[in-house]
């Protein structure tokens, strides 16, 4: 088997193996994005060791982020990576998290890394991986990678990565069981408390966003997942997305706005074009972002450990 590896980079780890070449369609990208990050890991594990790699330890943090070493052959023959996967609130890699890794990489010494992120990596994520050396891994990557084994192989992936109970999270802390709860989350009253978000360069935003100011740059595209919530609104170049604006949402000349936007007022200025819903908010000024109810995982263990109580995480979209 060969070992996991992204399109974008086809020089893999230089370990490799001949695939068969199998037509089994069970795995989706859709179907690995939806996994809990530990059924993620356990597969990729599962995957290495299938391929002949010896593992390391699995080192698990608060957030999510997993990550476990691999390696082939002894002495200077020997070929080592670290599998890392991304963290469960930024399921989709960002030019941050891939420099993180690579910075991490460099302080232990170690040169290869093979980073997984189910939901994707954005264009400044895949520019940064290959500047790095790190091989980008998504879930149409992996799907690809599984679906092309022999058909014994592939049936056994499947069975250990979506038995019972596959798409809840685990308590990364104490590995229980996460449940879902919905929280009231307060904006109005809280502005100066919330930071100034700038964008200035392409990116997909996958978690739920609320600032104080939110400034979109000249020559970005930036996509929000979710609904963003803030006080003030600038855009320069492109966004995309569902916002809720306590102030003004102003779109400066070359700038787009695609999607929907409640606002108390809205520029437009010349040469800026407005695509979609707006519609102007009206009354009393904590009647628009006074409460938000959000639905996210806490950890369902009775008996946790304490740090289990500050784990959050966000529903994938």
């Amino acid at each position: 088997m060969k070992p996991i590896q992204t399109s974008a980079t086809q020089s893999g780890t230089g370990l490799d193996s001949s695939l068969g070449d199998y037509a089994s369609e069970k795995w989706s990208a859709e179907l690995l994005a939806s996994l809990d990050w530990k059924r993620l890991v356990e597969l990729a594990r599962a995957m290495s060791a299938s391929a002949g790699f010896q593992l390391g330890a699995t080192r698990v943090r608060p957030d999510g982020l997993t990550e476990f070493e691999i390696s082939q052959g002894t002495g200077a023959k020997a070929h080592r990576a670290v599998v890392r996967l991304v963290r469960w609130n930024q399921w989709m890699a960002t030019a941050d998290c891939v420099t993180e890794f690579a910075d991490d990489l460099r302080e232990s010494r170690r040169s290869r890394g093979i980073f997984i992120a189910p939901g994707g990596f954005t264009a400044s994520a895949m520019h940064s991986a290959s500047q790095c050396s790190i091989e980008p891994v998504d879930a149409l990557v992996l799907a690809s990678r599984l679906n092309a084994l022999p058909a014994e192989h592939s049936d056994y992936f499947f069975d250990i990565g979506t038995a019972g109970d596959a798409a809840t999270p685990s308590c990364p802390v104490c590995l229980h069981r996460m449940e879902t709860q919905y929280e009231t989350a307060t904006l109005s009253g809280h502005i100066g408390k919330l930071p100034d978000l700038s964008y200035r360069a392409n990116d997909i935003i996958a978690e739920a966003v609320m600032a104080r100011m939110i400034e979109v740059h000249r020559n970005c595209e930036v996509h929000f997942l979710h609904e963003v919530r803030a006080q003030d609104i600038i855009v320069h170049g492109v966004a995309v997305g569902d916002f809720v604006c306590e102030g003004t949402l102003i779109l400066n000349p070359g700038a787009a706005f695609h999607g929907s936007v409640a606002a108390r007022s809205v520029l437009v200025r010349p040469g800026a074009t407005l695509h979609g819903q707006t519609r102007i908010i009206q009354g009393p000024q904590e009647s628009l972002l006074s409460e938000m109810l959000t639905a996210v995982w806490r950890c369902a263990n009775p008996k946790g450990k304490p740090a289990c109580k500050d784990v959050t995480f966000a529903p994938h979209a």
